[in-house]
Order: C-alpha cells, then sequence, then structure tokens
C-alpha cells in the first residue's frame, strides 16, 4: 500500500474504482447506494469519487482512443512475447479477468 497523502487520504486502488465502477453499471447514480459498494472509505471520499465516476461516465469518456491503441500495442507486445496469436492472448486475458472476479464474488 502506498504512503498516505497529507490530509490522511491514501490513494484510491485499482480494486476500488472497480468497485465504484461496476456499482454504478449496476445501479446508476443513486447516492445512497454507493455506500453500499464494499468500499473502505468515508461517506465523503465515496461521495467525490462517485462524482467522478458518474461525470466520466456521462461524458462518455471512460476510454480515450489514444487509451484504446495504447492497449492494442500492449496486446501485440504481449503476442509477440508469449508467441500466440494476439485474439488468443485477449481470450485468455478475458478468462483470466473473469476468473479473478468470480474469485473475489464481482461475477
Amino acid at each position: 500500500m502506498s504512503a498516505p497523502r497529507l490530509g490522511g487520504t491514501r490513494p484510491w486502488s485499482p480494486e476500488e474504482d472497480a468497485a465504484l465502477y461496476e456499482h454504478y453499471r449496476k445501479h446508476g447514480p443513486s447516492w445512497p447506494g454507493w455506500l453500499a459498494a464494499g468500499v473502505d472509505r468515508t461517506p465523503g471520499a465515496i461521495s467525490r469519487r462517485a462524482r467522478l465516476i458518474g461525470a466520466a461516465e456521462r461524458r462518455g469518456d471512460r476510454w480515450r482512443p489514444e487509451e484504446d491503441e495504447a492497449l492494442r500495442r500492449l496486446l501485440g507486445l504481449l503476442a509477440e512475447r508469449m508467441a500466440r496469436p494476439p485474439v488468443t492472448v485477449a481470450a485468455r486475458i478475458r478468462e483470466l479477468a473473469a476468473r479473478d472476479a468470480a474469485s473475489r464474488g464481482d461475477a
């Protein structure tokens, strides 16, 4: 875990962001439900982060074209390194992500 920032806050982990984002996708922007997302943060911190996630979703800019291109390049590099077709590597990544989500109870 990272060192606390000034004011006692700590950076949001990818797992915390994923939990809030998944809650948003399932339940929408209803504020009371955000506290039930299973994130160990204060209500104020969850509220601020939820507003950021909701704003990004409303703008529709969750993934930018340059991010997509970076992912495509990364997938190509992984496929080359593993001597497998990119579609096979992508399928394996999906399998592992689904398995990980199921083991966490996210599925």
